[in-house]
């Protein structure tokens, strides 16, 4: 702690010798605004270069807030409240790094980033934090996420579904370094725990989704039905048996889904480009599902084996929670027994049901009509 409140006194040095060479006195040194193009003048004076996503108007302003709230829970801590000059409300990180506050201190500050349910959401923001260096790490990122929970449509279930999802991580550490350099990952992040229950049911469950589905070059735009059913045989082929095909086919698609549902909630894509992208993926992998059966059945010509899509797959309308309609139509050969013939195309559509509805460890795929 003593090692901080020295590089804090530095830090708070630092600044003001900034302050006074930006405006050229020793009087003015109130900090400009933080979206203010004087702002970023000071960071850049100050040293800051920016680093990855996070630039040097962002690093001032995070390590400013930190930095603050160390000495004013040390203060407090140490000399009592009636030694800190001004309001008592301070910021996140005060919450965060204070072992104790009032309750009206806390609520304010809480309802004041959005939050209604104030002391559910201090347990929260202290769960995230944890102990040690990683209660001081996430302190500077939730100054960074302090303006993205401002804009959410519900603060109190992102944060409530955040405290979740970095409960089901290895290193809760190395995601807050991963996100408190790219915040436009944070607010993607903060943006879906606050909207879809469904796709933060998703992250709980498979964690490492999180960076591919953020990924610019992944979510930029649509990926094509033969891009995705490339995929999915890259899939199948590491796939030794049918159960474990199974499971990774609907890994597959729950990851897609995060994507597709990324893009929707978060880029804002027309609702006509985000049918057509569920519709693909239904596509691909039924046509992936029914490859794999019909090389199982060498009897069963492909060539004379059809499936046609009606409802909003066939119209390429597909929404998220849609069944499927899928009607199948095969030649007969000339001189084959017409009820042989009958029940083994019967066996292929009766095993592409059992493929697309049937529950495993991962769930399932579709509902089938």
């Amino acid at each position: 702690e003593a090692d901080r409140l020295v590089e804090a006194y530095h830090f708070l040095r630092k600044l003001i010798n900034g302050l006074r060479m930006l405006r050229g006195n020793a009087k003015d040194l109130f900090l400009p605004a933080v979206d203010s193009l004087e702002y970023q003048h000071l960071a850049r004076r100050m040293g800051y270069r920016g680093k990855e996503h996070l630039g040097p108007a962002e690093q001032l302003h995070v390590e400013f807030e930190t930095r603050t709230a160390q000495v004013r829970v040390f203060v407090e801590r140490e000399l009592g409240r009636d030694a800190l000059p001004g309001s008592p409300q301070g910021t996140i990180a005060d919450l965060i790094l204070s072992e104790e506050s009032s309750a009206e201190r806390a609520d304010a500050i809480l309802h004041s980033g959005g939050f209604a349910h104030t002391e559910r959401s201090l347990r929260n923001f202290r769960g995230l934090a944890g102990d040690g260096n990683r209660k001081y790490l996430f302190a500077e990122l939730a100054i960074l996420a302090w303006d993205v929970f401002t804009r959410v449509p519900d603060a109190d279930l992102a944060l409530n579904n955040w405290e979740k999802l970095v409960a089901s991580l290895d290193d809760p550490e190395a995601h807050y370094r991963e996100l408190e350099l790219q915040p436009q990952r944070l607010e993607i992040l903060l943006t879906i725990l606050a909207t879809s229950q469904f796709l933060s049911e998703t992250l709980f469950r498979d964690p490492d989704f999180l960076s591919w589905a953020t990924t610019p070059s992944v979510i930029g735009g649509l990926r094509p039905q033969e891009e995705m059913k490339r995929d999915l045989a890259a899939v199948e082929s590491s796939c030794d048996t049918d159960d474990q095909w199974l499971n990774e086919v609907r890994r597959f698609r729950r990851k897609e889904i995060l994507r597709i549902g990324t893009r929707d909630i978060c880029l804002g894509v027309e609702l006509a480009e985000i049918t057509a992208e569920l519709s693909n993926l239904a596509r691909g992998i039924v046509s992936q599902c029914l490859e794999r059966i019909l090389r199982s059945h060498p009897e069963a010509e492909a060539e004379r084996f059809s499936l046609l899509a009606f409802g909003k797959l066939g119209g390429n309308e597909l929404n998220y929670s849609s069944d499927i309609d899928l009607l199948a139509v095969y030649d007969p050969a000339p001189e084959a027994d017409a009820a042989e013939e009958r029940r083994l195309y019967t066996s292929v559509m009766t095993e592409l049901n059992r493929h697309l509805t049937e529950h495993t460890a991962e769930g399932y795929l579709y509902r089938v009509d």
